[in-house]
């Protein structure tokens, strides 16, 4: 990011959690907590489905929103 003059990282993980893979809901929201602490104040994003199920089982929304 330093070398490149990038602002931040867009994350696109399709999907975790979905169809058996439950313990990457856990993983993606620890790899979003390192690469914010890593970051400092950069920008991070993310990228996720629009079906609430898969939401629902993928990602953990009110940890991902601190």
């Amino acid at each position: 990011m330093k070398i490149y003059g990038f602002d931040g990282i867009d994350i696109d993980w399709e999907y975790p959690g979905y169809p058996s893979h439950v313990e990457q809901k856990n993983l993606f929201c620890d790899l979003l907590e390192q690469l914010k602490k890593s970051m400092g104040v950069k920008i991070l994003t993310i990228a996720v489905p629009v079906p609430k199920q898969l939401v629902d089982i993928g990602y953990d929304i009110p940890r991902i929103a601190k």
